[in-house]
């Protein structure tokens, strides 16, 4: 077929046609045409024109199809089924729970409402997130600590009798509420994505120190700004473990010259363990009957819970009396009183009215052990494994460094976010609850998490044909 191709153009088009992935057309072609121009000029010294030493160059080439055909099985979109299934089964299972578990119009407005639109987040991500990341994650790194500071530095200011004064004398609720919530919720989010772009950027610079320095400082500073609420530390232990985990992967792949700079991320592990209240939060988290208070704390809600599992049968749902369910309701199983009014009496009260708060979204496992009993708890945890094991297997499978590596952080600030979810459905809860990706109703932290999943399933995508620029290369 090639000899009846005259012109590079036209054999350059036929090839270019068998690429599924256009935007890879451009790159394919150059190089191609880069070829045959050097064929051309070995042609012409040999004394041929320049229209015949095309055509012979051309011919020479080969089949324009069986080349496209070549270059499209080694680069080209991938994609993995059973990650896609999972991610399904979990957002599936998220929205079930939310129309299960007794649904309020507040609770749609305020989570329920954002799986919509962190579809279109995680489906827009798949397509086109790496890229872009790659070539403007240093205006995504810089736009996200710009927001961040704004938030915390508002909270800040929130707090002060100035403002209150300002504000609540004036009647402004909404910029009071807008503040407090960037005072509750800011450093989650900003934990969320803050990492991925860290590690773009630290990968960018692994071989300029001063810059590396830099870094490796921005998050130093989080953390220690983000302290500053008293109240940010499951965000904040959420991008330390994720973040050094990272930065050890990138150790395992030999990407720093010097074992020197490990000495960055134990700072990091380090500077979390100093932070003011994480004694109590610890104390909280492995002895919780320590620190119980009233039917209000946490900690209560951890050892509720747990008396609760250990009376759940394997394949049935918790079958309580309703003197039992009363006694719990009111707290006083464990406090010897009644602690707590509970508005139903013995001939009405449910499991739902003896429920901690926020069971709809922080207790989604737990509940769900409670209704349909340990078994069916078991097969979340299954579906959760396959879903972390698939993610982890896309990311090694990944050939790209950087891709590589970006991706291993989504994963992993996915992942923590898991395991201390998890924790606090089984009675051990460290600081305040995150969520369970995909599943568990969060706000804009549903969206987030979505975005990091796209990211994932795009730097998997185009591992094989996007090349890592040359501003990340050693020059």
């Amino acid at each position: 077929m090639a000899e009846n191709f005259k012109t590079s153009e036209a054999f350059l088009e036929e090839v270019a046609e068998q690429i599924s992935y256009r935007p890879l057309r451009p790159a394919i072609v150059s190089e191609l045409q880069d070829h045959i121009e050097e064929r051309i000029g070995e042609y012409q010294n040999e004394g041929y024109s320049r229209e015949q030493a095309e055509q012979k160059a051309v011919a020479a080439m080969g089949d324009p199809v069986v080349i496209g055909t070549e270059i499209n099985a080694v680069r080209h979109v991938r994609s993995n089924p059973v990650l896609v299934v999972l991610t399904a089964v979990l957002m599936l299972a998220g929205l079930a729970a939310a129309v299960y578990i007794n649904w309020t119009p507040e609770q749609y407005v305020n989570g329920f409402g954002y799986y919509l639109p962190g579809l279109a987040v995680l489906l827009a991500a798949s397509f086109y997130s790496y890229p872009l990341l790659v070539k403007y994650w240093k205006r995504m790194l810089l736009l996200i600590l710009v927001l961040f500071i704004a938030g915390i530095l508002s909270s800040l200011y929130h707090q002060s009798n100035m403002l209150n004064s300002y504000l609540f004398d004036r009647g402004y609720d909404l910029p009071r509420y807008l503040l407090n919530y960037f005072s509750w919720r800011g450093a989650y989010y900003a934990a969320l994505i803050l990492g991925s772009l860290l590690t773009v950027a630290i990968y960018s610079y692994r071989h300029h120190s001063r810059r590396l320095f830099f870094f490796f400082a921005v998050a130093e500073f989080w953390i220690l700004l983000s302290a500053t609420t008293g109240e940010q530390l499951s965000a904040i232990a959420v991008f330390v473990i994720s973040f050094v985990g990272t930065i050890l992967f990138m150790f395992s792949k030999k990407l720093f010259n010097g074992k020197f700079y490990l000495l960055f991320p134990l700072l990091l592990v380090v500077t979390f363990l100093s932070l003011p209240y994480q004694k109590e939060r610890f104390q909280e988290f492995t002895a919780q009957q320590d620190t119980i208070y009233s039917v209000w704390d946490d900690a209560y809600n951890g050892v509720q819970i747990r008396e609760l599992l250990s009376k759940t049968p394997i394949t049935s749902e918790l079958s309580l009396t309703p003197t039992e369910m009363i006694n719990y309701g009111t707290g006083n199983w464990y406090f010897g009183t009644d602690v707590k009014r509970l508005y139903p009496d013995e001939n009405t009260v449910t499991l739902w009215d003896i429920l901690p708060q926020h069971y709809h979204n922080n207790y989604l496992l737990a509940v769900g052990i409670f209704m349909f009993g340990w078994l069916f708890g078991f097969l979340c945890l299954a579906v959760i494994g396959a879903f972390f094991l698939t993610i982890f297997r896309c990311v090694f499978l990944i050939r790209g460094k950087l891709a590589s590596c970006m991706a291993f952080n989504c994963a992993m600030v996915l992942l923590v976010q898991t395991m201390l979810y998890i924790a606090g459905n089984l009675g051990y809860q460290y600081e305040y609850f995150t969520n369970l990706p995909l599943v568990s109703e969060g706000k804009i932290s549903i969206v987030i998490n979505m975005l990091l999943l796209g990211f994932i399933f795009s730097a998997y995508r185009y591992d094989k044909m996007i090349e890592e620029p040359a501003s990340f290369r050693v020059i």
